[in-house]
């Protein structure tokens, strides 16, 4: 949701940039000769003083009916709407990015166990549910709720009457209400240092160290304490017990983990992600009515591989008596699964070529 408001904003420079000095320019190195000459050619009077250009009065009285943001151009103005796009552009595709790797990580705090110090981000990760293995890994480096990647120096010019202005993209221009003295703020770090969570870590000095930092173990025992993290276990997976055969397997675990209907490791019970039983109960019908895999015990098997906890047998997951998929034995399926879906059609296909 966060992520909509950048998005939002984005959308706001792309459309400047679209339609900056009437929509002619496409090269962002565009020259001044050439910028001017777009100018000239719609009937605009030239300021050169300060490279800049005034509409014509006999035009703005045509268009007083017209909704228009300004009656001038600034040749630095218009060509720095391009830089300030690509700030834009690259902490939304950043941001987009580490969303979607994070909805993708199973949670591990296995490294952060080993160490004695963590970042005051890392502590904030594991109380939010986010897995700190992400961090120093491809686009998570750096990470910090402090960091200022793609800031641009402001860019300085002149209004047609000569006034001073100031260009900027404002990208880092939030400022935490917890250390303004650290300065400004990205929408999504300061959006992540307003969660509660972040405030219960600041103002806890038990865990800090001189630095600033977290002792990771002092930290996880609080954690633990006020059930942040309760204790997990990890259910191994018996691969002597693989009647898919684990090549298949191994296909199987990266298309579902792919599309993130699961989680976890391989060698381990594979979690639902996002999927439910219902889901569940799905994929095993998929699997052999696909022809996917030979199976007597369709519902036994797929349980070898994914965790199921519940006391209700999976074969009995389905919505009995409302109308939607029949699977072949019999029962009723209405939440055709869509995530299952493209899993399974990647692997179908892969398997068609090979033949």
């Amino acid at each position: 949701e966060q992520l909509k408001v950048v998005e939002h904003i984005l959308k706001y420079w792309t459309n400047e940039l679209e339609n900056r000095a009437f929509g002619e320019i496409e090269d962002g190195n565009l020259s001044y000769d050439e910028w001017r000459e777009i100018y000239i050619r719609n009937g605009w009077v030239e300021v050169p003083e300060y490279e800049c250009f005034r509409m014509p009065s006999a035009l703005t009285n045509v268009l007083k009916d017209v909704t228009i943001d300004t009656d001038w151009a600034n040749y630095k103005k218009d060509k720095s709407v391009l830089d300030i796009w690509k700030c834009w552009n690259k902490y939304h595709q950043q941001w987009n990015y580490r969303i979607n790797r994070l909805e993708m990580e199973s949670f591990n705090i296995r490294r952060v166990e080993q160490i004695p110090k963590i970042t005051m981000d890392e502590a904030l990760f594991i109380l939010l549910g986010l897995s700190p293995s992400v961090f120093g890994t491809v686009g998570f480096k750096p990470l910090s709720l402090y960091e200022n990647t793609f800031e641009i120096a402001d860019i300085h010019y002149q209004d047609v009457d000569g006034n001073d202005c100031i260009a900027n993209s404002n990208l880092y221009a939030d400022e935490s209400s917890h250390s303004p003295h650290l300065g400004k703020l990205g929408h999504m770090e300061w959006f992540l240092q307003e969660k509660e969570e972040y405030q219960l870590i600041d103002r806890n000095e038990q865990f800090k160290c001189v630095s600033g930092r977290i002792f990771s173990g002092k930290f996880l025992k609080w954690a633990y304490k006020h059930n942040y993290l309760v204790d997990r276990q990890i259910h191994m997976r018996d691969k002597k017990k693989s009647p898919y055969g684990e090549e298949f397997a191994k296909e199987l675990f990266d298309e579902l983990t792919e599309v993130g209907f699961i989680r976890g490791g391989f060698d381990n019970k594979w979690e639902l992600h996002k999927g439910n039983f219902h889901a569940l109960h799905y994929l095993a019908n998929e699997l052999k009515g696909l022809g996917l895999v030979e199976t007597k015990q369709k519902f036994k098997d797929i349980e070898q591989y994914i965790l199921y906890e519940s006391t209700h047998p999976l074969k009995q997951q389905f919505h009995e008596g409302r109308a939607g998929y029949e699977t072949d034995d019999g029962k009723l399926y209405t939440d055709k699964h869509q995530l299952v879906d493209k899993a399974l059609r990647k692997i179908a296909k892969r398997q068609l070529k090979e033949k």
